[in-house]
């Protein structure tokens, strides 16, 4: 495990990989100093603890196989507008989608943390919603938005479920999986 207490900032147009499988703590924010600054998310966990989007200046690759950016300030947070292998929104307060976000694996929402999903926004999962935060409102859109669940590759059946009690309200939904989507019970 790595764990940086501050910002960390990619200065230049350079890349940083992450490939260990360990977790990656980024208590403070995560930015470049130009558009080519890149971060590669390559393995393991990104915990990242900033209150803005993750390199707001630069790019966040966050896509690839086996990896996580889990949003974990106990506070706001801004998600970054990008393609997810797996999003975890955890520790507390609500987390706001930046822009339209896919998740290509599983979407978690824990702790006692909540998913703003912006305004007038469309969001694409590719695989499990795991709503198990003790939030009484656990998912938001401030207006008309578009929430696609569609069939993850490799192609699979996949669930609306959790822990949470609360109710999941949704605006516009497409469901474009022809394996099946459950709607599991909420505990």
């Amino acid at each position: 495990a790595m764990i940086f207490g501050g910002t960390v900032t990619v200065t230049g147009a350079i890349a940083i990989t992450k490939t260990n499988t360990n977790t990656v703590t980024i208590n403070g924010n995560l930015n470049g100093s130009v558009a080519g600054s890149t971060w590669n998310n390559n393995a393991g966990i990104l915990s990242y603890g900033g209150a803005n989007a993750p390199m707001a200046t630069g790019v966040l690759n966050a896509n690839t196989a086996a990896n996580t950016v889990n949003y974990s300030r106990a506070n706001t947070q801004a998600i970054r507008a990008v393609a997810y292998r797996t999003l975890v929104l955890s520790g507390t307060s609500a987390k706001t989608a930046a822009g339209n976000i896919t998740v290509n694996g599983d979407f978690t929402v824990s702790g006692t943390a909540s998913f703003n999903g912006g305004t007038s926004r469309t969001h694409t999962f590719n695989g499990n919603w795991i709503i198990d935060t003790a939030a009484p409102a656990p998912f938001a859109f401030t207006t008309a938005s578009v929430l696609n669940f569609n069939a993850p590759t490799p192609a699979a059946a996949t669930s609306i479920g959790g822990t949470t009690t609360a109710t999941l309200a949704f605006n516009d939904v497409n469901i474009n999986n022809t394996n099946g989507v459950n709607l599991n019970e909420n505990a």
